[in-house]
């Protein structure tokens, strides 16, 4: 009998811990998500200021967030938000280091295909085909993941 409630014991700490540790993991990525939002807002001010320089350190902020899975979406959206804009008004350095820094931190193979169609996409508003054609081509090596 003591044996039995030793084990009860020990296995109600288990899982008292380890919901706790949930209950902590998601408030911490639910208040990382709120970060994003923010910065989001920040970031569309300053796209519409046509404050360009001011706009890589905001979306580096969300990047240091360290989102992973499917929390990478919001984070792609958002390079993929800033990469349009700033290739559309033809800053392109500016369009190609927020996809580069996306490319080089988000890891799911949808986050680097939808990634690389957008890099494609800028090199295609440059007039830069062969590029652009490369990066397609990169594109699709995450068409099966």
């Amino acid at each position: 009998m003591r044996k039995a409630l030793f084990l009860f014991t020990l296995l109600w700490s288990v899982t008292v811990v380890t919901n706790a540790q949930e209950v902590t993991e998601s408030t911490d990525l639910d208040a990382r998500l709120r970060f994003a939002s923010s910065q989001h807002e920040i970031i569309k001010i300053l796209l519409d200021e046509s404050r360009y320089a001011e706009v890589l350190p905001e979306f580096w902020n969300i990047l240091d967030l360290e989102l992973t899975g499917e929390d990478e979406k919001p984070v792609v959206q958002e390079a993929w938000l800033i990469g349009e804009h700033m290739s559309e008004v033809g800053q392109y350095d500016f369009a190609h280091a927020i996809v580069d820094g996306a490319l080089d931190e988000l890891e799911t193979s949808e986050s680097q295909f939808y990634l690389l169609m957008l890099k494609g996409k800028i090199f295609q508003d440059e007039g830069l085909t062969e590029e652009a054609l490369e990066t397609y081509r990169e594109a699709q090596l995450y068409k099966d993941d």
